[in-house]
């Protein structure tokens, strides 16, 4: 059954990021469909079916914030420059997203290029 979950989690987690990442901050409003966020497939994905633990740990290439948005791109910032985007969150039997882990369920470092000139 574990698998299986991992299987819908990862189905989910394209949709289901716009739950995670929902935020007046940064003006979604209601639209729980978005930000979607694309990241490195170099990254690692797991799921831990012992303890239901879902984490992602990659480098994010673009964002988009609502469906009728093109993508912007997600540049490095900071001193060094890096950019990141971290899940860690559990999955219930249904294989919903829910919060709980201990520290934060969502980080994402980096610049978006909101005028798309690079």
């Amino acid at each position: 059954m574990g698998l299986n979950r991992a299987s819908l989690a990862a189905a989910v987690f394209s949709t289901a990021i716009a739950s995670i990442s929902y935020a007046e901050l940064i003006g979604v409003g209601d639209n729980l469909s978005s930000p979607v966020i694309v990241f490195d497939s170099r990254g690692t994905t797991t799921y831990d079916a012992a303890s239901d633990l879902f984490s992602v740990d990659a480098a994010p290439i673009a964002i988009r914030f609502t469906p009728a948005d093109r993508p912007r791109t997600i540049n490095p910032t900071g001193d060094p420059p890096m950019e990141n985007v971290s899940i860690n969150i559990f999955v219930d039997e249904n294989g919903d997203l829910i919060g709980g882990v201990p520290g934060d369920d969502l980080i994402v470092i980096g610049e978006v290029d909101s005028d798309g000139d690079g």
